[in-house]
């Protein structure tokens, strides 16, 4: 499950519902970055999209995707999901970064 806020992950233990792995923070947090949906899980990768929050806008928060490895929580890799100068400067105001709701 993603931790809102905290830009985390969490594995957690289906019985008992302790804390199997927490991940280090995927965006940060003090930028209005948050993990709003549930990860997709494919294989051996838990992917989980990072979008910003309805705080004040940041022109420089893009949408990202960053996968972890599923059995530890180990990340494995991030990727901006938009670039270029439709996002840039005066226009990252205006046409947002192309956040991403969920893996």
């Amino acid at each position: 499950m993603g931790t809102g806020k905290n830009t985390t992950l969490l594995a957690l233990n289906a019985i008992d519902g302790k804390v199997i792995w927490q991940t280090i923070p995927a965006g940060d947090p003090n930028k209005n970055y948050i993990t709003q949906g549930p990860p997709t899980v494919w294989k051996n990768i838990a992917l989980i999209g990072h979008a910003t929050s309805s705080g004040p806008i940041n022109p420089d928060l893009k949408g990202k995707v960053t996968a972890f490895n599923r059995t530890n929580g180990e990340k494995l890799w991030s990727s901006t999901n938009t670039v270029g100068p439709r996002i840039q400067h005066e226009n990252a105001t205006k046409n947002g970064g192309a956040t991403i709701w969920s893996g």
